[in-house]
């Protein structure tokens, strides 16, 4: 209902965004190119940090999927895992059907299906969600794993994403030698304001649609107020106005209705944002145009950079 009122293709936000899809700003794009060069050494580990909902999940795979064509993903998710069941799982998920019972056989089996990988021109990756919620035996496990034995191939690269405590947890002692192995950390941030409104055009863009057309200025000024510049919860914000604007059948949505919603949902404090005469919560007249010029040419010139860059390199 949202696309069709609105003749978008699709909603702007997708769960995990690949290839063109995925928003590249100034500062995402220093991460794409220092986890890309923090990934060349083998058994590499990299470390993201920053907020729940910032996209550290959604810019990993990004550089994954740009740098290597061939590659074999191990993901460590939010679920309870024991130190003791981390070899029989990366066994599991990289395709070892006869798993013997000792455990010296065992690892050399891991070893061998590592430099398999390794042989075949594959890559292997364990990527960790939430290093502070897996906790440091399990990593210190994984990490001893996937460890190259001198000169020998067959190990594997780490990256591991969390909130901000996940560089507190990785000072532990029991991390001494995952943490020699660390080649990145790097703290992911919230969005600018110029940054936010180059996200949102970008998106719309994506689905067939221009976000200025159908909102009015300062609209991503006050989203980005409401949600601190956190991409998920712009996200979810937007579609709820979009869904609720599509049931009153409202073509342009102001800043004033992005409030009304967001107060029933978030409780905001956006007493202190100035509603001018051209936010009043009407339609627009045929003569309306112009936005404000800051943030918009900043976020312009942001956007210009996405849709002109053709590959990695280029960002």
């Amino acid at each position: 209902m949202n696309e069709t009122i609105f003749g978008l293709n699709k909603m702007p936000f997708t769960a995990l965004p690949r290839g063109a899809e995925v928003f590249i700003g100034p500062q995402t794009a220093r991460l794409v190119e220092a986890l890309g060069s923090a990934l060349a050494p083998r058994d590499a580990i990299a470390v993201v940090s920053g907020p729940v909902g910032t996209g550290k999940t959604t810019l990993v795979q990004y550089v994954l999927d740009a740098l290597y064509r061939k590659k074999k993903i191990v993901r460590v998710g939010r679920s309870p895992l024991k130190p003791q069941d981390v070899l029989e799982s990366l066994l599991i998920v990289l395709g070892v059907e006869n798993r013997p019972r000792d455990t010296e056989q065992r690892l050399a089996v891991l070893r061998d299906a590592l430099r398999q990988y390794e042989s075949a021109g594959i890559s292997v990756f364990v990527v960790v969600e939430d290093a502070p919620r897996t906790g440091a035996e399990v990593l210190a496990e994984i990490a001893a794993l996937t460890a190259l034995d001198a000169d020998e191939p067959g190990g594997a690269r780490m990256v591991l994403m969390g909130a901000d405590s996940t560089l507190d947890l990785l000072q532990r002692p029991e991390l001494a030698d995952l943490g020699k192995r660390i080649t990145l950390q790097h703290e992911l941030h919230t969005l600018s304001a110029a940054e936010t409104k180059a996200y949102l055009l970008h998106c719309f863009r994506n689905a067939g649609g221009d976000f200025d057309q159908f909102f009015k200025p300062d609209s991503s000024t006050l989203l980005h107020k409401i949600c601190d510049g956190n991409p998920r919860a712009i996200n979810q914000l937007v579609e709820v106005v979009l869904h609720t604007a599509a049931e009153l059948n409202r073509k342009m949505i102001s800043p004033r209705y992005i409030a009304d919603v967001a107060v029933q949902i978030y409780d905001p404090e956006i007493h202190d944002f100035r509603f001018d005469n051209h936010d009043v919560d009407a339609e627009p007249q045929s003569d309306e145009s112009a936005d404000p010029a800051t943030t918009n040419d900043q976020a312009t010139a942001i956007e210009d950079d996405i849709a002109r860059a053709e590959c990695l390199e280029d960002l």
